[in-house]
């Protein structure tokens, strides 16, 4: 599970928005490089190949990708929900 995060008991989602427009731009690079690119990239950040390449297959995370912080109202929900996220985590709902 990943958890893309705003600014907790805010109820400002900027934050998580940018966070997961970045995490999806990033993927969307990442589909349109090579092998020796995605080789490149795995090792620049540290993370196992493999699992950077079933990223680009995928065209998505292959973990859960849940939204936190800043989140406070059903649209806020939406919205990442819309940009790509696979749920929605709020401790309270305005």
């Amino acid at each position: 599970m990943i958890r893309t995060k705003g600014e907790a008991g805010t109820g400002n989602v900027v934050e998580a928005v940018r966070h997961v427009r970045s995490v999806m731009g990033d993927i969307r690079a990442l589909r349109n490089m090579d092998d020796d690119e995605v080789f490149s990239y795995a090792k620049r950040i540290a993370a196992p190949y493999d699992l950077v390449m079933q990223t680009k297959q995928l065209g998505r995370l292959p973990v859960v990708q849940f939204a936190a912080g800043g989140v406070a109202t059903p649209a806020d929900a939406a919205l990442m929900m819309q940009l790509g996220c696979d749920g929605v985590f709020a401790n309270e709902i305005r």
